[in-house]
């Protein structure tokens, strides 16, 4: 008898503990849910975050405990929403049923803590298939996070994340190369049961699309060069910001095109080289031309070609003026040349490479040099007129610049011929 009185009261005790342990829990958990509260309606991330309970595995910080209180002010109804789960994960922990902690934010486990949510984020690898690994770095999360390559499958795991908007920055290496690119993932409606998340990068490097109108033009990315096309062709593994340009190659230097910068769109870009760079070549074929046609003038004007002895021209090009010297005084009139120059400007920002290998560059003649007639009414001699010149240009073993071809006549306009940011002039 006192034996079974005895196994009462323990059985009593026990009941009893069980039911203020029970008891404890839920008020605990009560407890934390006037805190979560609290802490969303003050805007208090730091209490957030120390508030809840972040898994092994599971990264997350202050700042996007911020970013959740920050989207709970903005839409109301995820904030009710996660209230109402919370609530009844409470009811479920007094009454010891199952727990359904499968959606929302955060959740209460079964001993009454509140946890926070692991979001998988991924990317994918497209252009990535020989990239030796990626480096990933996430703002506010004080760790880096290497994936190493082959990556052969359709997604690359980064890692398991809590809510918030979290920024993602990632180098791909690929040989000696990397590709960097960045991304915030923001939360949306779908976190609320989805809890796998894509990240959008372009690792893998964009390709863009190139045109030429000059056979064997040599691409540059960033200076770097990529392959010679004949027309067309693709850059490869280029980054957004990315400088292109078209480079054709002589034995005397080289044209380039104007640089481009990669927008990672789905333009074609024309690197048709015209641009000849060398400064100091520039000034000096500047000086071989305006003196050149300075003293053609002036031998034209005296009626002496012994004046053209000196000047940077082969023999055919100066041979091409005798007919005008022929014409000084012929069909018995008293006909001459007269005027000289003022000032000679040479475009390089249209030059070109001709079949023989020799550089064009087109330049205008500031001149009052004309031909007169005896009958001819003299009052335009002094009209100051542009005379525009195609001029074919080979520069010797010596590295001085020599003419090798000339045409344009000696007509000229009222308004310049050249414009552009490439003009080089003398006086």
């Amino acid at each position: 008898m006192k034996k079974m009185i005895k196994i009462k009261i323990l059985l009593f005790i026990g009941l009893t503990f069980i039911f203020f342990a029970g008891c404890s829990d839920s008020d605990s958990a009560n407890s934390k849910l006037d805190s979560f509260k609290k802490a969303v309606e003050e805007d208090d991330a730091e209490a957030l975050y120390d508030l809840v309970e972040v898994g092994e595995g599971i990264h997350w910080s202050a700042k996007h405990a911020q970013d959740v209180i920050d989207n709970y002010n903005r839409t109301e109804n995820n904030y009710s929403m996660q209230i109402e789960e919370f609530e009844e994960q409470l009811e479920a922990i007094e009454n010891d049923d199952p727990i359904d902690n499968e959606k929302n934010k955060f959740y209460f486990d079964e001993d009454g803590d509140i946890q926070v949510r692991g979001y998988e984020y991924h990317t994918n690898n497209s252009g990535l298939e020989n990239a030796d690994e990626i480096i990933f770095t996430v703002e506010d999360i004080d760790e880096e996070f290497v994936v190493e390559g082959p990556f052969n499958e359709d997604e690359i795991i980064i890692g398991i994340f809590g809510p918030g908007n979290i920024t993602f920055e990632a180098t791909a290496k690929h040989d000696d190369k990397e590709i960097t690119d960045k991304n915030t993932v923001e939360m949306n409606s779908a976190d609320y049961q989805r809890f796998e998340k894509e990240v959008s990068l372009s690792l893998g490097g964009q390709s863009a699309d190139v045109t030429t109108d000059i056979p064997n033009t040599i691409i540059l990315n960033n200076g770097s060069e990529v392959e010679e096309i004949v027309d067309k062709g693709e850059v490869n593994m280029i980054e957004k910001g990315s400088e292109i340009q078209g480079v054709q190659k002589t034995p005397w230097g080289e044209i380039v095109s104007e640089p481009l910068s990669y927008e990672g769109n789905d333009m074609s870009y024309d690197i048709t080289p015209h641009i000849f760079m060398n400064e100091s070549d520039r000034k000096e074929i500047t000086r071989v031309i305006d003196y050149y046609y300075s003293q053609l003038y002036d031998a034209l004007t005296e009626d002496d070609k012994s004046i053209l002895a000196d000047v940077s021209a082969t023999k055919e090009v100066i041979a091409s003026h005798d007919k005008d010297f022929d014409d000084i005084g012929g069909n018995n009139l008293d006909s001459y040349f007269g005027g000289e120059v003022q000032k000679t400007t040479v475009d390089f920002g249209d030059a070109s490479v001709t079949d023989e290998g020799y550089l064009e560059v087109h330049a205008d003649i500031y001149s009052n040099f004309q031909y007169f007639i005896t009958e001819y009414d003299e009052s335009s001699k002094d009209e100051m007129r542009y005379q525009f010149k195609t001029i074919h240009l080979n520069k010797l073993d010596s590295g001085d610049w020599e003419i090798v071809h000339q045409e344009g006549n000696f007509r000229g306009s009222d308004e310049p011929n050249l414009k552009g940011d490439h003009l080089s002039e003398a006086k």
